[in-house]
């Protein structure tokens, strides 16, 4: 998409290529250097059936280990999801894949000593940069998971 000038000023693209692309590689960079970025990924599988809006986990006993409720939708087809896994009636277990990513503390640290200083452009840029950073490892542990249970290419 080509953003239209409106005025003297630089036009959109031009900001991107003048200031955006060449501060986030400083960032970029200075992650490497500074060794800020400690990303990391937990995940397991666990046997689970739904009842109503809860996915129960269960033990290797089939007791139940953790449960979770979910909220539905107030419209449309009103689903919840909890609806994408086996129901308990159905005497089947289900399995569900839970992860959870991070990025590390060593981004916080530096995000939140950029805040002390005042540095509220380098904050807002760096902390911008972690949770989309966070974001990206999530959504690409999501498509490994999916991939390790079989399922990549279906819809959601």
């Amino acid at each position: 998409l080509k953003q239209s000038r409106t005025g003297d000023g630089p036009s959109y693209e031009e900001l991107v290529e003048s200031e955006g692309r060449p501060r986030l590689r400083g960032w970029l960079d200075r992650l490497q250097r500074d060794n800020l970025l400690q990303a990391a990924v937990v995940y397991g599988y666990f046997p689970c059936v739904s009842k109503g809006d809860d996915l129960i986990l269960l033990n290797e006993d089939g007791s139940e280990r953790t449960r979770f409720s979910f909220p539905r939708q107030r419209r449309g087809r009103r689903l919840c999801l909890a609806d994408f896994f086996r129901p308990e009636e159905s005497g089947e277990t289900d399995v569900v894949g839970l992860q959870i990513v991070t990025v590390g503390s060593k981004i916080g640290q530096a995000a939140a000593e950029l805040f002390e200083t005042n540095s509220y452009r380098d904050y807002l840029e760096l902390h911008g940069l972690s949770v989309q950073l966070a974001e990206a490892l999530a959504e690409y542990w999501h498509a490994r998971v999916r991939a390790e249970l079989g399922f990549a290419g279906e819809e959601l």
